[in-house]
Formats: C-alpha cells, structure tokens, sequence
C-alpha cells in the first residue's frame, strides 16, 4: 500500500482592511465619529507535488495568494511537515460482506503510516453515519475501532462525506492548531442512499479544506 505524503509548506497571508484608522480612543470625542479596523492572519496549508512526488526546496517567492483577483501580502513562510488528522471512512454497506477482512488490513495499513504528532479517527457508514472512534493517538483504539466494522444496509456515501467534514473541521477549528486533515475513503461503489447531494458535499469539502481520498475495492 502506498503511504500518504506529508509534507506541506505553511503560507500565512495578512488580510488587512481596506480602511485602517489610527487606535482610536476609549470614549469617542463629542459629536464625533470613531473607526476601528483590525488585521487578520489567515494560514494556508499547501501541499505541491508535481503529479506523483512532492516538490522540496519551495521558497516564499514561489508562490502569490489572491483572493477576489487581489494579491495578498504573505507575511510568514514556513515549509515542513505538519501533522495530520487521518480519518477513515469505511463502507459498511451489505455489499462489503466479502470485502471487510482486506477493508480491515488495508485501514490498519494506513494507521500504521501515522507518525507520533498524528492523529486518527474512523468513521463507518451503511444506512447510517457512526463516529466509531473520535480523533486519538491512540493505535490500539483505532485499531479497535476498525476491526468492529461489520458490513449491513446500504451505502450513503455523501451523507457520511459531509458528516465527516462538518464534524471535524469545526473540531479542528475549535482546538486553534495547524494540522492537515485527510480522508481516505474505503468503499467498493456509488451511493445508493444519502439524502445529501453531491453538489453540498463539494462545497463542504472546499470550504473545510480537507483532502479526500478514494480508495475503490
């Protein structure tokens, strides 16, 4: 099994407003007007490769960020590994039954390619989505986790997409670190059941940010 590259560059763009004051006092003057303005750093996780390898020695002039056709300015460039949030997402549909022992060996395969800094998480869905084992270091829970799954039902791959996504990206912006997060998709088919289409999880996936993987058995 191929394992998943790591590597990324951190690129931090400074958004600033587009009118900035001078600090404004505590109590506004009489009859006067008061502005206040703030800056943000927004962090970008890139990841380059050039189609089958990543590509080293990217320095901050090989890149330029816009937003709305506008250049932003990068004000910090770091290239380095990042650590990952690996979450596995395993098909349980009833169509799986001849499949779980390599769907089972083929996860564990990936868990074992996480570092020390990583994390992982499994996710198993049929008719229904299940956080079996939420994000955790922990190698013998995961693992745990996966060897539960048991194929029934049918296959709502976008409803499990989706949750996944909604699910650990708030985690991820809520805990305020800079990881990368990837899900790796272990399925043998199309979706059969979820009430969510594909356009939603699309747009889900482009605003959380996080890379999938599909992994067709």
């Amino acid at each position: 099994m191929k394992r998943l590259a790591l590597g990324s560059v951190i690129v931090v763009a400074l958004a600033v407003p587009l009118r900035a004051q001078d600090p404004a006092p505590s109590q506004p003057p009489q009859g006067g007007t008061v502005f206040r303005s703030g800056a943000s750093l927004v962090a970008l996780n890139v990841t380059v490769t050039d189609g089958k390898r990543l590509v080293p020695g990217l320095a901050q002039s090989d890149f330029a960020v816009y937003e709305d056709g506008v250049l932003q300015h990068l004000q910090f460039f770091e290239s380095h590994e990042v650590p990952i949030d690996l979450i596995l997402l395993i098909d349980t549909s009833a169509s799986m039954a001849d499949k779980m022992e390599v769907v089972h060996d083929a996860a564990i395969g990936f868990l074992k390619s996480l570092r020390d800094a990583d994390r992982g998480a499994v996710v198993t869905f049929g008719d229904n989505v299940n956080i079996t084992q939420a994000l955790s270091s922990d190698r013998g829970a995961l693992e745990q986790a996966v060897r539960k799954a048991q194929p029934h039902g049918s296959t709502a791959l976008n409803n499990a997409l989706y949750v996944a996504m909604k699910q650990f990206a708030r985690a991820a912006q809520q805990a305020g670190e800079i990881r990368r997060q990837a899900i790796a998709v272990l399925s043998d088919g199309e979706d059969t059941s979820s009430v969510i289409g594909f356009d939603d999880v699309l747009a889900m996936a482009r605003k959380s940010g996080i890379n999938i993987y599909t992994i067709c058995l």
